[in-house]
């Protein structure tokens, strides 16, 4: 059987599932910040430290690889930033989230799980590399591109500072960090606690997927807004290519630019959203680009997954 019947199709329809749940109104939109509280503190920690802790130390400090990476997304960034600004004449600061939306993949909620079923438990160590260089690098740089406008072009410097200390404190980060740690000091956890967080640890794959397709849900988003396809073609089509061509260009071995290239061809991260909220830009447009890249993705996830030539072998 095909990974996609066996694999894709499977991880989406929870998506969907979930989706149908809060149009029913049998899971009401109001339980998603309960869905988030339990994954964003508790579920993707504890995977995200489970495979750090457990990876060879020198996948994860593959320092060639983030910097392919990193190049790839920021040259995302800006692609699409130019783009709104020169051709749709949109502003700064909407121009800025359009670009994030196109860099930032949805990574420990939907990219690890996925990719770990696609590839092996190997795939995790590019993700979370990514998942590092999204949150602080490339949110940072947007952020501060959002700020040079106007009268708020003096304060880049605390948009700057208040995106670093949010990454900095985030339980995906400090997770990965932590798990490194226990990966070069070959520390392990005691049994009971070792326990827990395989638990949650499990509990997070479905749970995940299940609270995008709920948050999904948001009535009146796809009307009276304008044209969206630029950051979702951008996130599904320009990012996964861009990333290809700088983690070729770097001399990143294939494995690893499978792993990045398909990290890169999943939607939008749901973080992007709550930044545009905090910074006042176009939050109807990215709203709407969340739900119609993560909606798209299935079938464009998909085609990168035949292209690369992916069977059951792979794992």
């Amino acid at each position: 059987m095909d990974p996609v019947s066996k694999i894709i199709i499977p991880f989406f329809a929870l998506i969907f599932f979930g989706y149908a749940a809060a149009l029913r109104n049998w899971v009401p939109p109001a339980a998603v910040p309960a869905f988030n509280g339990f994954l964003l503190y508790f579920a993707v920690p504890a995977l995200l430290f489970r495979f750090a802790s457990t990876a060879a130390f020198a996948e994860i400090m593959n320092g060639r690889f983030f910097i392919a990476y990193t190049v790839g997304s920021l040259v995302t960034l800006f692609i699409v930033i130019g783009f709104a600004r020169g051709v749709m004449g949109a502003r700064l600061r909407d121009a800025s989230f359009y670009g994030l939306a196109a860099s930032a993949t949805n990574i420990g909620y939907l990219a690890i799980p996925l990719l770990v079923a696609l590839l092996g438990a190997s795939a995790a160590s590019p993700a979370m590399l990514a998942t590092v260089c999204e949150m602080t690098i490339v949110a940072s740089v947007a952020v501060a591109i959002s700020q040079f406008e106007g009268t708020h072009s003096s304060g880049w410097r605390h948009a700057v500072g208040d995106a670093i200390a949010r990454a900095a404190v985030n339980p995906f980060v400090i997770s990965i960090v932590v798990g490194a740690a226990f990966s070069a000091l070959r520390w392990q956890l005691p049994t009971p606690i070792n326990e827990i967080v395989n638990l949650l640890a499990n509990a997070a794959g479905p749970c995940a997927l299940f609270a995008i397709g709920v948050s999904l849900y948001r009535p009146g988003a796809m009307h009276g807004i304008p044209l969206i396809a630029l950051p979702v073609a951008g996130k599904l089509l320009l990012h996964p290519f861009v990333v290809w061509v700088a983690l070729m260009a770097f001399g990143v071995d294939r494995f690893s630019v499978t792993a990045g290239v398909l990290t890169a061809a999943l939607p939008t991260a749901g973080w992007v959203f709550i930044f545009a909220q905090r910074y006042e830009s176009d939050v109807a447009r990215i709203s709407t680009a969340l739900v119609a890249s993560t909606a798209l993705s299935a079938a464009t996830f998909s085609a990168f997954v035949w292209y690369l030539g992916l069977g059951l072998g792979t794992k």
